[in-house]
């Protein structure tokens, strides 16, 4: 820094102040980019895209050969897990409608209901339909957030409601299927249970409220620091 310019290349600052080329600072990090905080500090625009202090701080590595200037740090995902999450849960939640809700055995014979399975006399339940319907729209939010889709706060949130609506079919439907599994089991030979599907509905819940929780965190934090 000199009140007047030392050789070609020096150049004046909005402080009055003239500065040598940015070619490089001591450490030989690279500088392409100058400025000067209102404090009065010089400050230079790393590869990372990060500003420091010139020759007051240690410079950051220089970058490997072929690795782009803001590549994620080994180990590091750039996938936001939220995300994943949703659409795991969206499967979850939309492939357990079609397996089984209500498991009876009769000496060698089994009969299993599924979602769609559970009306009067075991006709059409329209519970296998909600369920699909709650999937997939998990699964298209957690695309578009995968995709880094432009998407409305509502819809980074909607996981949870989605989790929430799963859970109520389950709380729902469960006092029916047991109180059902306990009559068939009065009967001899007769082996009743809730099936594993519907446990499953269960599970896929969780897993949607989860990624809604993720979601909702990440959409709160500054664009730097969801990076």
């Amino acid at each position: 820094m000199s009140d007047i310019a030392q050789a070609n290349g020096w150049w004046q600052a909005t402080d009055g102040k003239w500065y040598p080329p940015p070619a490089a600072n001591s450490q030989g990090a690279q500088m392409t980019q100058w400025r000067v905080t209102p404090s009065g500090e010089r400050q230079y625009l790393s590869e990372d895209g990060n500003w420091y202090v010139s020759d007051q701080v240690e410079a950051p590595p220089a970058r490997p050969a072929g690795v782009p200037a803001h590549a994620a740090a080994p180990g590091v995902s750039t996938v936001p897990a939220g995300a994943w999450l949703a659409i795991i849960g969206g499967l979850i939640i939309g492939v357990s409608s079609f397996l089984p809700w209500l498991t009876a055995t009769a000496l060698i014979v089994t009969i299993n209901r599924n979602g769609f399975q559970l009306g009067n006399d075991f006709g059409f339940s329209a519970d296998g339909v909600v369920c699909i319907i709650l999937g997939v729209v998990a699964v298209i939010i957690g695309v578009v957030r995968l995709t880094n889709s432009a998407s409305p706060p509502l819809l980074q949130r909607s996981p949870i409601i989605l989790g929430i609506a799963a859970a109520a079919v389950f709380a729902n439907r469960y006092g029916s299927l047991h109180n059902f599994a306990n009559q068939l089991n009065s009967h001899a030979d007769v082996t009743a249970s809730v099936g594993y599907g519907f446990w499953l509905l269960a599970i896929g819940a969780f897993v949607a409220i989860v990624s809604g929780l993720i979601l909702r965190s990440n959409s709160s934090k500054p664009a730097a620091q969801a990076q």
